[in-house]
């Protein structure tokens, strides 16, 4: 039951012999109903207080909440970002990796079909200069051969060979003659 100072100040005590003096009762009551108006007053000034405080902490409160949650976002997001570099990251990283392998293997083979070309042009070169020197040994065989036998027919055919190399075909016979005369 809230008690005000009009309730105290209303309130009415019967007489009765050899009671309290009336006139300290009342300038008591006075007070007391003076005190317990101030005493509400105060009580409803807090009340409003508290009101608009717990409206400031649920507004805290709430702004907390969204700190809470913009906080994390952005961790949700750092996480994101964390976990997204990390995996472009290592795709560079195999990428360059198999790049790399590429290049390698790449130049082995280069380096194994330059080497393979080398060898196969040298053994070439070489069985072309063979076949060049069996060649030059044939055709100067053959050239000894056919000089034998033009030899051989000159002096049957009675030619001299060497005057033949001028360009007149002088029989054998004939040159001994003509040049003893």
């Amino acid at each position: 039951m809230k008690l005000t100072g009009a309730d105290i100040r209303r309130q009415d005590f019967p007489r009765k012999m050899r009671g309290y003096d009336p006139h300290d009762v009342d300038a008591f009551l006075q007070v007391v109903a003076d005190t317990a108006d101030q005493l509400n007053m105060k009580n409803e000034e807090l009340t409003e207080e508290v009101v608009e405080l717990a409206k400031k902490v649920a507004e805290m409160h709430h702004q907390r909440d969204q700190l809470d949650r913009s906080l994390q976002a952005v961790n949700d997001l750092r996480e994101e970002v964390r976990t997204r570099t990390e995996a472009l990251l290592e795709n560079a990283l195999a990428e360059a990796e198999q790049i790399m392998n590429r290049a390698e293997e790449d130049s082995s083979r280069i380096r194994q079909e330059a080497e393979w070309n080398s060898r196969r042009l040298r053994e070439e070169t070489s069985s072309l200069e063979k076949l060049r020197d069996k060649t030059i040994r044939d055709f100067a065989e053959l050239l000894g051969t056919q000089t034998r036998l033009l030899a051989n027919e000159a002096e049957r055919m009675g030619v001299d060979i060497l005057a033949a190399d001028s360009g007149k075909v002088v029989p054998i016979n004939h040159k001994a003659e003509g040049e003893g005369s």
